[in-house]
């Protein structure tokens, strides 16, 4: 059963573009017709106007079944005139706003990058994955270790359950990066002037998206709200912590990117594909995400 999905899916995908690097998007038409079938207020409406071809030329003449008549034209009208093309508006929506959300997705690989030290393409398919509560737990602790402890605490997110040499409570992220980045022509030299930037560009790119017209038609877009919350919380911030880092940063885009994963392959192909499996445990924390992780806990 899953070999015949990701078969249908990879169909699907070449009748919206012939291969990745191909910029054109196709058969749009056709695509939106699809999806046009498979919504379920097509159907209520077939369903309704479907025992028109049940009518006798005798039953006409019943002022109830000329009403029932009006409604089914109306019916047909729906679906013409307004559902079929407020599935073509998504797709519009849904190609504007991909390489801005590409971009976001990308700036948290980077972040994860600069945690692990590490590069390559294996890293960044699994850069992609939706962090679990063992995950974030791990990070923290690395981020402890980088920023000077020397000891890991039993709850990484309250200092009263572990011991520390260095700092008393929350330290500030002034981890070294690997190299000087530059971003915006800014070079940043630690870990919390690279999140402050990046938490800048992503606002500026939601602020790009959410100027697209129609984008609230898609289902990410509530996901897209919360993401821009998170990070105008993450720079009002006098004070930046290991768990806000990895909240902000890693956490908080798994919401937009669980929900993206789940709507843009309709409108956009394999474009946007993150390319793993999420387990039970990874899919219940970015579906449900409200706020940072350790104030749910």
């Amino acid at each position: 059963m899953q070999y015949i999905k990701e078969k249908l899916k990879s169909v699907y995908s070449l009748l919206i573009y012939k291969s990745y690097y191909d910029k054109q998007f196709r058969n749009e038409g056709i695509a939106a017709c699809l999806l046009t079938f498979v919504n379920i207020q097509f159907w209520i409406t077939i369903f309704i106007i479907l025992p028109v071809v049940t009518l006798s030329e005798e039953s006409l003449k019943n002022p109830l079944v000329s009403l029932y008549l009006s409604l089914s034209a109306a019916g047909i009208f729906y679906i013409v005139f307004n559902l079929y093309p407020e599935v073509r508006q998504k797709f519009r929506a849904a190609k504007e706003a991909l390489p801005f959300i590409l971009k976001i997705k990308g700036r948290r690989a980077q972040v994860l990058a600069e945690l692990m030290s590490t590069n390559g393409h294996d890293f960044f398919t699994e850069a992609n994955r939706f962090l679990s509560k063992s995950t974030y737990l791990e990070l923290i602790g690395l981020l402890r270790n980088k920023n000077g402890y020397t000891s890991t605490p039993t709850d990484p997110c309250n200092p009263k359950n572990g011991s520390y040499i260095k700092y008393s409570i929350n330290p500030p992220l002034n981890i070294l990066l690997n190299r000087n980045m530059a971003i915006d022509s800014f070079t940043v030299s630690t870990m919390s002037q690279m999140c402050e930037k990046i938490a800048i560009n992503n606002l500026r790119d939601i602020r790009r998206i959410k100027e697209i017209h129609n984008i609230e038609s898609l289902k990410l877009y509530d996901a897209l709200i919360y993401l821009e919350n998170e990070m105008i919380q993450f720079i009002e911030q006098s004070y930046k912590d290991e768990c806000s880092l990895v909240a902000y940063f890693l956490q908080a885009p798994d919401k937009l990117n669980y929900y993206a994963q789940k709507e843009l392959p309709w409108y956009v192909g394999n474009r946007f594909d993150l390319k793993f499996k999420p387990t039970k445990d990874e899919r219940n924390i970015a579906k449900g995400l409200v706020t940072i992780f350790f104030e749910k806990t």
